[in-house]
This record gives C-alpha cells, sequence and structure tokens, in this order.
C-alpha cells in the first residue's frame, strides 16, 4: 500500500513536468477579454436568432442561465483550446447532436503537424463507464480487452466520461450519441483536454480483479487528422446460413450519385430470388440525405407512405447560407444576423403529399438494426418505416430522437477566434409519431447489449444472431 502511494505521488509530479507541453505548442495565441466577449455574444446571437431546438429541451430561463453565467466567467485573456471549452459545454447542455463545435481551420492544422502522446489503446463506454477496447501494443499485457478502466492517473474512469460528455452535443436526454462520438475520438479528446504525458497509470479490473500499470504513451504524429475517408457505398448478401434472406448493409447516406442505381438493381436481385426476409444494417449509420432515404421507402414500404409529418424553422435555409459565406470573409455583424428576422414557420404536409410504393417494393419480413451510432436520416428512415409498416427493430437505442429529429446543418464562422459554429436550421417532426418527445432515441423491439468489438460479418454479432433466430422461429410458427 505504502509503495503504491508513492508510486502515485511520483506520477504527480512527472504530470505536472510533462503534461499541456504539445497542447501550449499548438495554442499559443491570446486573445484579450474584449475579443472573447465579442465572438461570444455573435456566438449567443446565432442560436437563439436560427437554431430551432435552442429550447426543445431545456426552458429558455435554464438556457439564458447558461449564457449569462459562461460570459461571466469570460474575465481573462484565454487562447483558443480554454474558449473553445467554454463554448462546447453551452453546446453541450442544448440536447441538439446536429449542433457542434469546431477549432479554427488554423489551430487544426497545427495540431495536426504536431507529435502528440496519446493513452496507448482504444476505449468504448458502457452505462458511463469505460472500458479497454483494443491495446496498441502487444506488450501492454495489462490492458486487456473489455477490461474496466478504474481510473486514469489518478482520475476515476466515471468521472472521465462525464467531463468528456460536458463538452459532447448529444439529442435530448440521451447520452448515446455522446458515448458514440466519445469513443470513436476518445484518445484526442484526453490529448485536448489533459496535454501530453509520456507515461499513464491505470487502475484496472478485469474479471473482478484489480490490477495497477504504468504504461508509455503512443507517440503518433497525425498526418492525416482533419482529413475526410471516402464514403462507402451500401452493399448487398446473401448469407448461406440464412436462407431466403437478403442483408444490405448502408453505412451512410451520403451516395447521392448512386442511390437511385444502387436501390433498383438490390430490389431487383431481391424479388428475383424470391427473398422472404429482408435486413437492412443501419448501425453506425450518422445520417445524410432525405432524397436517399425517401427513395429506399419507396422500396420497403408495402403501401403510400410519408417520411415527415411537418417541419419547423425561424430562418431560412439561404439566409443562413448567406451569413455562413460572409462569416468565411470575416464580413459578419451581428446586426447581420439579428437583421435576418426570427419568426417561427411551419408547414404541415399534406396527406396527399404521399410518396409512392415502388413496382418492386418488398413486402417480406424486414428486420432494421440500429446502435448508438444510428444518427439523423438513419434514425428519420427507422421511425418512418416502423411506424408505417410491420418490421422488427434489433439492436441498441439510437443517437437521436424517434420523435423528430434537427436537419439542415450550416456553418458559421466566429469572427475574431475562428471557431466554427455548425447549427442546424430546419426541425422535422417524423411520420407516425403520435406520442410526446421523450428525448429518448428510438428504442428497438429487442435490446441487445453493445458488443466489445461491433462486428458486421456474422461473426460473434449478437444482434445478426438475434435476427436469426427470429426468423428462425418465424419460420417454424408457419410451418
Amino acid at each position: 500500500m505504502k509503495r503504491a502511494c508513492i508510486l502515485i505521488l511520483f506520477l504527480c509530479r512527472i504530470g505536472l513536468c510533462n503534461a499541456q507541453d504539445t497542447v501550449k505548442s499548438v495554442f499559443t495565441k491570446y486573445y484579450t477579454v474584449n475579443q472573447l466577449k465579442s465572438d461570444f455574444v455573435f456566438f449567443r446571437t446565432a442560436l437563439e436568432v436560427i437554431h430551432p431546438s435552442l429550447y426543445r429541451y431545456h426552458p429558455k430561463d435554464s438556457v439564458d442561465s447558461y449564457f449569462n453565467q459562461s460570459f461571466a466567467g469570460l474575465n481573462h485573456p484565454m487562447n483558443e483550446l480554454e474558449y473553445w471549452k467554454i463554448l462546447a459545454k453551452i453546446i453541450g447542455k442544448i440536447g441538439s447532436g446536429h449542433t457542434s463545435l469546431y477549432l479554427s481551420d488554423a489551430a487544426r492544422r497545427q495540431y495536426a503537424i504536431t507529435t502528440h502522446n496519446f493513452l496507448p489503446a482504444d476505449f468504448y463506454l458502457q452505462n458511463g463507464h469505460l472500458f479497454i477496447r483494443n491495446r496498441f501494443r502487444q506488450t501492454d499485457t495489462a490492458l486487456k480487452k473489455g477490461a474496466e478502466v478504474l481510473a486514469i492517473n489518478n482520475i476515476p474512469g466515471p468521472e472521465i466520461v462525464k467531463q468528456m460528455r460536458s463538452y459532447v452535443s448529444g439529442d435530448g436526454y440521451n447520452n448515446a450519441f455522446k458515448d458514440r462520438r466519445i469513443a470513436v475520438d476518445f484518445n484526442h479528446m484526453y490529448n485536448l483536454l489533459n496535454g501530453d504525458d509520456f507515461q499513464y497509470f491505470f487502475v484496472l479490473s478485469d474479471r473482478g480483479k484489480v490490477q495497477h500499470t504504468l504504461v508509455k504513451a503512443a507517440r503518433i504524429f497525425i498526418s492525416s487528422h482533419g482529413a475526410t475517408g471516402p464514403n462507402i457505398d451500401p452493399n448487398i448478401k446473401f448469407p448461406e446460413d440464412m436462407p431466403g434472406t437478403a442483408v444490405i448493409t448502408i453505412p451512410n447516406f451520403e451516395y447521392l450519385k448512386e442511390y437511385e442505381r444502387l436501390h433498383a438493381s438490390f430490389f431487383k436481385e431481391i424479388k428475383d430470388r424470391k427473398i422472404a426476409n429482408l435486413i437492412i444494417d443501419l448501425r453506425n449509420n450518422p445520417g445524410g440525405q432525405i432524397p436517399i432515404i425517401n427513395d429506399l421507402m419507396g422500396y420497403v414500404m408495402t403501401k403510400n407512405y410519408q417520411i415527415g409529418l411537418s417541419d419547423e424553422n425561424y430562418v431560412e435555409s439561404g439566409r443562413i447560407e448567406y451569413l455562413g459565406k460572409k462569416s468565411q470573409n470575416n464580413e459578419l455583424s451581428v446586426s447581420d444576423i439579428e437583421n435576418v428576422g426570427h419568426s417561427l414557420h411551419q408547414n404541415q404536409f399534406k396527406v396527399n403529399q404521399l410518396q409512392f410504393i415502388r413496382t418492386r417494393a418488398f413486402k417480406g419480413n424486414l428486420y432494421l438494426l440500429v446502435n448508438e451510432g444510428s444518427f439523423s436520416a438513419a434514425v428519420m428512415f427507422s421511425t418512418a418505416v416502423k411506424n408505417q409498416r410491420d418490421c422488427f427493430i434489433v439492436g441498441q437505442e439510437t443517437g437521436n430522437s424517434g420523435y423528430g429529429s434537427d436537419a439542415g446543418v450550416k456553418t458559421i464562422t466566429l469572427p475574431e477566434t475562428h471557431i466554427k459554429l455548425n447549427l442546424p436550421v430546419t426541425w422535422y417532426f417524423l411520420a407516425g409519431h403520435d406520442k410526446k418527445n421523450t428525448g429518448q432515441g428510438l428504442i428497438p423491439d429487442v435490446l441487445i447489449p453493445a458488443p466489445i468489438t461491433p462486428s458486421f460479418n456474422f461473426k460473434d454479432d449478437a444482434v445478426m444472431d438475434a435476427v436469426k433466430a427470429h426468423i428462425k422461429n418465424t419460420a417454424n410458427k408457419a410451418n
């Protein structure tokens, strides 16, 4: 016990000597109090004038309190990262997963060309607790897959998760999408919030056995930081161990140039093969374009349908796009935002605007797979389908609401710090949903705990196993 205490004191000392080095080298510029307050007024005005869901989950007096308390803290010069933390915490409290805040292009470029010390593992979250997904080095034998992280450098794992959640946006009162975002970018977030350490002290619990281990940092140069990878198109498979079944996997709804051709070819083959069961895998699908989900719905619905009941906004999308372009050139003022006007516009979709199903529409057994990474258009599709035809949803609670969704994200650049504010323009009420907005995600018919390592090849995939079992039981009952 005495030896452990000495080790902890030693770690605290080396942390003070080495933490923040890389972060300080990136964020060297400091802004005056007047500059910070000027950007804050700009930031607040943009949200209050444009955002369709600023008070959807929290009353106005609470949101005003967030703004006022944060503004009061702007009483000394700050660098961009320090300022970003203040603004990001406001975004984290609003309850809109489509709203986000990015560091300036200059800061991200500088961060990308700097070598960083990272935690030597990937992580995942469950119920507010932190676990190891994979270790980077085989020599770090204590960092076992599935082990719970009780603490890193004397900070409890749940406290680390709670801190990160405060900087990340998610829909309503739902932490599912927040946790998904944190898990995907955990190492970068930890580095930005805590700086560089050349080693880390872990307290782990592996099958109830508590272990302490000191590991070296993973020193990484992020040459591709900020780059976007290619979009992955959907694919269709006909698993041999699932007779009469097709599986369409859709990683995103961004394949605008190909969607009509792809959907037509998929459902032609489904009809030619006389498929009885169709599985559409939307796990980790972050959303995309409404025309794509509209076209896909035409192939899976059994009768004419709607995607949404109505939408609402306060400022027209075209005006916000104009403001965004002005902000890129540093020509936008607070009065420009105020002068676009702020009034509620509601559009009720008429019944005669029902969409028509396709001639090759699939009318067999439909299964939709979702998880905490299913968001935006992926949840709009799942909810609209679920509310208008028989289908079976399997997986985890989705990242955003099954009641409605923000959409139409536009970017405005803050004039002094050049931090980028991404905010939605429109809120959609989804078709067939007559319940109150609980602020939770779409709840599957069968809830399956999130796996340590998500698999989409039918091996060690509890979600797919549940669907297989349901298909088999349904076939047996029919027989």
